[in-house]
């Protein structure tokens, strides 16, 4: 299994991927980790056998390429995400050693590109960047030469075909019968507190400014949104931080095994995203997560969330603060109708994005190499 770069959280499907794998075949992990970094933090990596290079951008990351290829040994390779760091490597191992090559959409990386570009056209000249967006929309054009294809939404399998591998969750591990939300909640001092939980990195287009400003139009001095997966050093926690501290709960990033303890700690999970050309092409992994929590969760009509939140969620319109601080607000107040919600959420999540839905699909698309 090839990753892109073993210090972001792009190694959370990675983590998921190989454990499902790991029933059927022997798995290794390969990929670039840059320098003075070190591997995403929830990630143990001690699960499976890693070999991450330490690697620089261009020109440095030349040297890198060598022994990335090297440790390139495996019966079918397994490139996470089209990139050149990930696929692109495993096309060039093709050069010199014949055998499958499979490799992962879970985002639609083109999106990201052109959500940069909007941000600074300036972004085409990083031409040092390992990851340029020149070799992307490159990469792009030769997802098509893999032998195998598998994607995590609606949008990138009528995009690029292949297999809707769904990102699956441990329904056992996520089980909310497991832990005691009011004595977790007493051990880390929230005890009188409604939390609104946002889990994950701050990217601006998963919407967390709609959702501060969501809570504060609700005037509730008892409702707090707690952060997990970020701190002030972020610029855009710094931002909302100054603007509103009273309602900010920061913690920063967990092991993945802490995970269901903050998840049954909150009141109502939000998942506020944006549309745009980064958002439509994604579908949020932690929406999974809540799920299988038997969570109230209250998120925008972006890619296959209302699909997945069919009769099991609040869906609002992305954008829409007013109507997502009702949605919450409608969580809160009506304990009862939120709490049914969540043990339907959690029956779906099992059903159909459990590990174990998740493994038949992917040794469907394996045992045949």
């Amino acid at each position: 299994m090839l990753v892109s770069d073993a210090s972001t959280n792009c190694m959370g499907r990675a983590y998921i991927l190989a454990k499902v794998l790991s029933a059927h075949f022997e798995i290794e992990l390969v990929g670039p980790l840059h320098i003075g970094k070190s591997v995403w933090a929830p990630f143990d990596s001690s699960e499976f056998e890693c070999k991450f290079v330490p690697s620089k951008n261009y020109p440095l990351f030349l040297k890198s390429i060598p022994q990335l290829l090297k440790h390139i040994t495996g019966d079918v390779v397994y490139a996470l995400k089209p990139l050149a760091t990930s696929y692109g490597l495993a096309l060039l191992s093709s050069l010199k050693r014949k055998r499958p090559i499979i490799v992962d959409v879970d985002d639609w990386e083109l999106g990201f590109v052109m959500w940069r570009l909007s941000i600074s056209k300036r972004s085409w000249l990083r031409l040092h960047d390992a990851n340029w967006i020149g070799w992307t929309f490159l990469l792009d054009r030769l997802i098509s030469r893999a032998d195998g294809i598998t994607v995590s939404n609606q949008f990138l399998a009528k995009r690029y075909g292949g297999t809707l591998v769904p990102h699956g969750r441990d329904v056992w591990f996520l089980d909310p019968s497991r832990y005691d939300a009011q004595e977790i909640k007493s051990a880390w001092g929230f005890c009188e507190e409604k939390l609104i939980l946002f889990l994950g990195s701050p990217e601006r287009y998963k919407g967390l400014e709609d959702l501060v400003h969501a809570v504060r139009m609700m005037d509730r001095k008892d409702t707090k949104v707690l952060i997990v997966g970020a701190n002030e050093s972020d610029p855009l926690i710094g931002q909302l931080y100054s603007e509103s501290e009273h309602i900010l709960k920061l913690v920063g990033p967990r092991p993945l095994n802490e995970r269901p303890k903050w998840l049954a700690i909150a009141d109502v999970i939000a998942i506020p995203q944006w549309r745009s050309t980064a958002t439509v092409g994604q579908m949020p992994a932690k929406l999974f997560d809540a799920m299988a929590m038997s969570k109230p969760i209250v998120a925008t009509d972006v890619s296959d969330i209302p699909s997945a939140l069919q009769d099991c969620g609040l869906v609002v319109p992305a954008g829409d603060v007013k109507a997502l601080s009702q949605g919450i607000s409608f969580m809160l107040e009506h304990p009862v109708e939120a709490a049914d919600m969540g043990r339907r959420a959690r029956q779906k999540c099992i059903e159909h994005y459990s590990w174990e839905a998740m493994e038949q699909l992917l040794v469907g698309v394996f045992s045949t190499y």
